[in-house]
């Protein structure tokens, strides 16, 4: 015996005198079929997912790195554009901290801050040390 609240092909519950399953879309013979509408399902998309927000997560940031690299940056910017007023000497100081910022920095990722504080920082150090040892090397042959 058929019943008529579910479908006899898929077993779908339906209520009686529609004409076609809501599952599987069999006709039930509930109304003449060629007088009923059949309307497609729509499907409802799943609602997106908010965006997240483009940042980097506190673990992967190196903030040494990053104070290494912009004591730096200070330190040649501030050395070259206040040579002229003769305080640039004051901004000699900064490049061995960066140095030794930029080291420690270096042993945490991401590196990229850290390593090129560090070359810069080595940079301008041997190049102190160079001029040091120059003029020091001519200060000693003027007055011996």
């Amino acid at each position: 015996m058929i019943n008529p609240n579910y479908c006899p092909a898929c077993g779908n519950k339906v209520t009686p005198g529609d004409a076609f399953c809501g599952k599987c879309g069999n006709p039930l013979g509930g109304k003449n079929p060629e007088e009923s509408v059949v309307v497609e399902e729509k499907h409802e998309e799943e609602p997106r997912r908010p965006r997240r927000p483009l940042y980097i997560p506190q673990e992967e940031q190196n903030t040494l790195g990053v104070i290494g690299f912009v004591l730096t940056m200070v330190g040649v910017a501030g050395f070259w554009f206040t040579s002229w007023i003769g305080i640039g000497f004051l901004f000699i100081f900064l490049w061995p901290i960066s140095l030794i910022v930029s080291f420690i920095a270096m042993f945490k990722k991401p590196r990229a801050f850290a390593v090129a504080g560090f070359i810069i920082s080595l940079l301008e150090c041997l190049g102190l040390l160079i001029v040091i040892l120059f003029f020091g090397a001519l200060f000693s042959a003027v007055f011996s």
